[in-house]
């Protein structure tokens, strides 16, 4: 079964912005028509969408994913090409509000307030380019520090500020970086895994169940089943990801421990790891129904659930349970300079640890058996 979304949910998955781009675009190709200050289907745009009844009474389009995803996929290639004869063309570019949005920051107060400060942006008309575009009814106009950033271009009915992810992306890290050190929350990232996977982890880094090969698993295989369904956020399968745990004496260590008493060790990373694009953050266990997810590091900030997160005992209490094993997600795939330290249960499998990571390339890991060590895992 299809399944049916809005136009902001289809347009945020495909990295676009739901007005006015999308809408104007839906429009104007007869998809839909605007009357009396509604959305409406037309007679083509029936054939892939239909309308939604609310339980309070209101309706809104909802629109087949199958059938118009692919539609949105090529629009958006459309808006990315540059002529090739323009020397000038640069790879893998974006507009801002989809990287903005994958990297979990909000475009209008983290980004933009960036751009403008920084000068690469400015809030009126500037000799330097004449170039002005809007956001919510604020107009900016790129500056020459800004082109450097980006390109323009026009779609024939459109121009459209294209930015280049490569040079943006360090700026984006930074900002989520800076909104980490100004909280003040002491974040930890970690990852439970059995010691004969060690090998291939030092050399290829940690993969997704989706993109892993062969490995010695230890998750609960009820719950991983669990984990097979589409998280609201990106709309990609939970198996997509790679899973960190921030508190990790919690209730999967203590069953892993059951089935794997010397053989589990616990990887944990700089926090660097949170800060590419296409990271999520979980109140509760991701495979759980009450899971919330959040893509904004400031909006899993604000909601002030750090302190439940890092609660030490759970007893019989389930929501308690699940809190403790609230989630960072990480995208497909974790490079293996991400790991900081490997804590080991006995002093045997520290050994063990250190000799693979001796013969790793990366050999500034520390293998660790002391009272912290011993303190993480269950005795």
């Amino acid at each position: 079964m299809p399944e049916y979304l809005s136009t902001t949910a289809l347009s945020k998955i495909c990295g676009l912005k739901a007005k006015p781009l999308v809408f104007d675009f839906l429009i104007t190709n007869d998809y839909l028509s605007y009357e009396e200050g509604r959305y409406k289907l037309t007679s083509k745009g029936l054939q892939y969408g239909h309308i939604r009844n609310g339980t309070s009474g209101g309706e809104w389009v909802v629109w087949n994913e199958e059938k118009l995803i692919p539609i949105l996929e090529i629009f958006k290639l459309s808006l990315t090409q540059i002529p090739s004869s323009d020397p000038l063309c640069l790879p893998r570019q974006d507009n801002l509000y989809s990287l903005a949005d994958a990297y979990g920051l909000d475009e209008q107060a983290v980004v933009y307030s960036f751009l403008l400060s920084e000068g690469y942006l400015c809030p009126q008309a500037s000799d330097s380019y004449s170039y002005s575009y809007s956001y919510s009814y604020s107009y900016y106009t790129l500056t020459t520090k800004g082109l450097e950033y980006c390109r323009i271009f026009s779609d024939g009915t459109y121009e459209h500020v294209v930015w280049d992810e490569e040079k943006l992306d360090s700026i984006l890290v930074s900002l989520k970086s800076k909104i980490i050190e100004q909280s003040n929350i002491p974040f930890t990232f970690y990852h439970m895994t059995h010691i004969d996977n060690l090998p291939d982890i030092m050399s290829k880094g940690l993969f997704s169940h989706d993109s892993v090969g062969s490995y010695h698993d230890i998750s609960n295989v009820a719950v991983n089943s669990r984990r097979q369904g589409k998280e609201p956020i990106f709309h990609r399968a939970i198996h997509s990801y790679v899973p960190l745990y921030f508190n990790v004496k919690n209730a999967m260590l203590y069953a892993v421990q059951s089935s794997h008493p010397d053989r589990v060790v616990i990887l944990e990373f700089y926090t660097g790891v949170c800060l590419s694009k296409n990271v999520l953050f979980t109140y509760n266990n991701a495979a759980c129904s009450n899971a919330i997810f959040y893509s904004s590091v400031q909006k899993f900030i604000d909601a002030n659930i750090w302190g439940r997160i890092q609660q030490r005992y759970w007893g019989d209490d389930i929501e308690i349970k699940q809190e403790m094993m609230s989630e960072c997600l990480v995208l497909n795939h974790i490079d293996f300079r991400f790991i900081k330290n490997i804590y080991c249960y006995s002093e045997e499998t520290a050994q063990e640890a250190y000799d693979i990571v001796e013969k790793s390339s990366e050999n500034n890991v520390k293998t660790v058996y002391t009272d912290t060590a011993r303190n993480l895992f269950f005795r």
